[in-house]
Formats: C-alpha cells, structure tokens, sequence
C-alpha cells in the first residue's frame, strides 16, 4: 500500500481547482437542461389540463342527452303499456257485457 502525499504542489492544487470547475459546469449545464425539460412538461400537463376540461365539458352534454332520452323512452313505455291496459280493460268489459 503506498502512502498518501504529505504535501499538495500548487501544480496539484490547479489541476484539482480545473477538474473540479469543469465538473460543476457539468453539472450546471445537466441542470439547466432538466429545467427545460421540466418547463416544456409543465406546458404539457397544462394543454392535458385544458384538454381534461373540453372532455369533461362533452360528458356532461352526453350525460344530459342520454337523460333527456331515458325520460322519453320511459313516457313512451307508460303511454304504451296505458294504452294496453285500457284496450284489456275494454275487451274484459266487452267480453262481460256479452254473458
């Protein structure tokens, strides 16, 4: 196992201040490359976001359509079976007047 240095030249000391400054500068420019990159994400969240909305807004509409709909369907149903009733009602009197 060789031992350590006891001393650090000033050779030493600026190659040292050299790669630590070009390390730094790496990791400033990863830095403001992840910045972009997030700011270009929050402008996509944000278009989601307004996209979400426009979706939610032409759910409701269908949501309204299909109950308008339903309650049609279902006053057809009761004028239809109304009617039915009254037509049996009619044939049971007629069928009973007979005897």
């Amino acid at each position: 196992m060789t031992m350590p240095r006891e001393a650090w030249t000033d050779e030493r000391l600026d190659k040292l201040e050299h790669r630590m400054d070009e390390g730094f500068r790496e990791v400033r420019a990863e830095i403001r490359s992840i910045r972009g990159e997030m700011s270009e994400l929050r402008g996509e969240i944000g278009q989601g976001r307004g996209e979400l909305g426009e979706l939610r807004a032409e759910v409701k509409g269908l949501e309204k359509r299909m109950d308008a709909k339903f309650e049609a369907m279902n006053r057809t149903l009761q004028i239809g079976f109304g009617l039915i009733g009254s037509i049996l009602v009619g044939i049971l009197g007629l069928t009973a007047a007979q005897l």
